[in-house]
C-alpha cells in the first residue's frame, strides 16, 4: 500500500495496517496534513518509537483543558488514568499500582486463571462452530480481573458493556459517537463502584480496591476520584488488551499450521510464541505523546507543542531490528517488541497479560487440538491505538 493511501479509518486499513506500516518506515516522522487545522505526525521506526517511549520531553499534558460538556464524565476520568499522567502524579499512582502486578502476585493467579479457563471451555460444543472471542477470549480475562478488583460474579457482565465502550472511545475516531457510549458506561460504572467502595470501607478485603482505598485512608494519597479511575482503567487495560491478545495470537497459530505443530510438539515454547504474538500482531499498536520541547529525529523534527503517534505496531516489524518482520515465527530469539510500551509508562499489567495469554491458549489448543477456522472471513474493530477481531468462527 502507498502511503499516499493512508486513512486510519479506511477498512483496508483496518483489515491489514501492517502494509501501511511498511511505507511508514521510509520516514522519520511522517506528517500527514489531516485537515485544514489539524497535522497528524507518526512515528513508526523502532528506533525512535523507543527513545520517545522512554524521553522526559515527551508528555501527555493537553494543548487543551477544554472538555466538551456531553463527555466531561469520561473526560474527567481519563485525565485522572496514570496512563495519561505525567510525574510526579504518575510516579504516586503507579507505585501504588504495582503491588498487584508484581510477578509473585501474578504467579500465584496462575492455577486460577487455568481454572476459570478450563470452565469456559466446558461449557462449549466445540463440535458446532463458534465465536472464540465473545465464548472465550472476551470472558477469561473480564472474569479474571474482576475477580483481582473483587466484583461478584453476578455483577460481572455490566463490566463486559462498560469495558467496551471504553474500548471503543480510546481508539481514534472521527465520529463523537464512541464518546458519548463512554460517557455513558463512565456514569454507570462510577454509580456502581461508588458503592462497592462503601461496601469495601466497611469490609475490607484482599482485592485491588481494598488496597486502594487503604492507601487513601492511611495517607491520603489517593482521591476517591483517582481510586474510580484507576479501576476505570484497570478494567480497560486488563481485559481489552487481553482478549486481543488470545484473539489474535488463535488467529495467527491457525493461519500458520506449521507453527501450531511445533507448539503443540514442544509446549514448552508458549512463552516465547506469546512474545512473537505481541510483536507479530499486538493488541495495542499505538498511542499518543505531546512534545514539550524541539526533539531531532533523524533528519527531521517534532516541534515544540505538536502531538504525535507512536506505533508500536510499526516498530515490531521494523526490518531495522527484525529479520523477517513479516513472518510469525515462534522460535524467533531476542524478541525485542514495543507491544508494552517503553520506559515510565511500560505496562503495569504485562506479568499479568503475558501469564493470561499463556495459560489462555495454552487451555485452548490442549482442549481442542483440531481447532480449525470455520471459513467465516475474521472482521476486524477498532481503528489504530486497539487492534482486535470482532468474531472469530472456529470449531474443533
Amino acid at each position: 500500500m502507498s502511503i499516499e493511501q493512508f486513512d486510519p479509518f479506511s477498512e483496508a486499513f483496518r483489515a491489514d495496517p501492517y502494509s501501511f506500516y511498511r511505507a511508514m518506515l521510509a520516514h522519520d516522522v511522517l506528517v500527514v496534513e489531516a485537515s485544514p487545522t489539524y497535522t497528524a505526525r507518526y512515528v513508526a521506526r523502532h528506533e525512535h518509537v523507543s527513545a520517545l517511549l522512554r524521553d522526559p520531553h515527551m508528555i501527555h499534558g493537553s494543548n487543551s483543558d477544554w472538555t466538551p460538556p456531553p463527555m466531561a464524565d469520561y473526560i474527567a476520568m481519563t485525565r485522572n488514568w496514570m496512563l495519561f499522567r505525567d510525574p510526579p502524579d504518575h510516579t504516586r499512582l503507579r507505585t501504588l499500582v504495582n503491588r498487584a502486578f508484581t510477578p509473585q502476585a501474578v504467579a500465584r493467579l496462575r492455577e486460577r486463571t487455568h481454572m476459570l479457563a478450563h470452565t469456559l471451555l466446558d461449557g462449549i460444543d466445540a463440535a458446532q462452530p463458534f465465536d472464540l472471542i465473545s465464548r472465550y477470549a472476551f470472558e477469561l480475562p473480564v472474569q479474571v480481573i474482576s475477580e483481582m478488583l473483587g466484583v461478584p460474579a453476578d455483577d460481572r457482565r455490566y463490566f463486559r458493556n462498560w469495558s467496551q465502550a471504553l474500548a471503543a472511545a480510546i481508539d481514534f475516531s472521527n465520529s463523537e459517537e464512541p464518546l458519548l457510549r463512554a460517557n455513558q458506561a463512565t456514569v454507570e460504572m462510577r454509580d456502581y463502584l461508588l458503592r462497592l467502595i462503601a461496601v469495601r470501607q466497611a469490609a475490607p478485603t484482599d482485592d485491588i480496591l481494598s488496597g486502594l482505598l487503604q492507601a487513601e485512608q492511611d495517607g491520603g494519597r489517593l482521591t476517591l476520584d483517582e481510586v474510580f479511575a484507576t479501576c476505570g482503567l484497570l478494567l480497560f487495560a486488563g481485559h481489552e488488551t487481553t482478549v486481543n491478545l488470545i484473539g489474535n495470537g488463535t488467529l495467527a497459530l491457525l493461519r500458520h499450521p506449521e507453527q501450531l505443530a511445533l507448539l503443540t510438539a514442544q509446549p514448552g515454547l508458549m512463552s516465547n510464541a506469546v512474545e512473537e504474538i505481541l510483536r507479530y500482531d499486538g493488541p495495542v499498536q499505538a498511542t499518543t505523546r505531546r512534545a514539550a520541547q524541539d526533539i531531532a529525529l533523524g533528519d527531521a523534527t517534532l516541534p515544540a507543542g505538536a502531538e504525535v503517534t507512536l506505533v508500536m505496531g510499526g516498530a515490531n516489524r521494523d526490518p531495522r531490528v527484525f529479520d523477517r518482520p513479516d513472518d510469525f515465527d515462534i522460535m524467533r530469539t531476542n524478541i525485542r517488541h514495543l507491544a508494552f510500551g517503553a520506559g515510565i509508562h511500560y505496562c503495569v499489567g504485562a506479568p499479568l497479560a503475558r501469564m493470561e495469554g499463556e495459560v489462555g491458549l495454552s487451555a485452548l489448543f490442549e482442549r481442542l487440538p483440531g481447532l480449525r477456522l470455520e471459513g467465516t472471513p475474521p472482521t476486524w474493530q477498532g481503528v489504530m491505538v486497539l487492534r482486535g477481531l470482532k468474531q472469530l468462527i472456529v470449531q474443533a
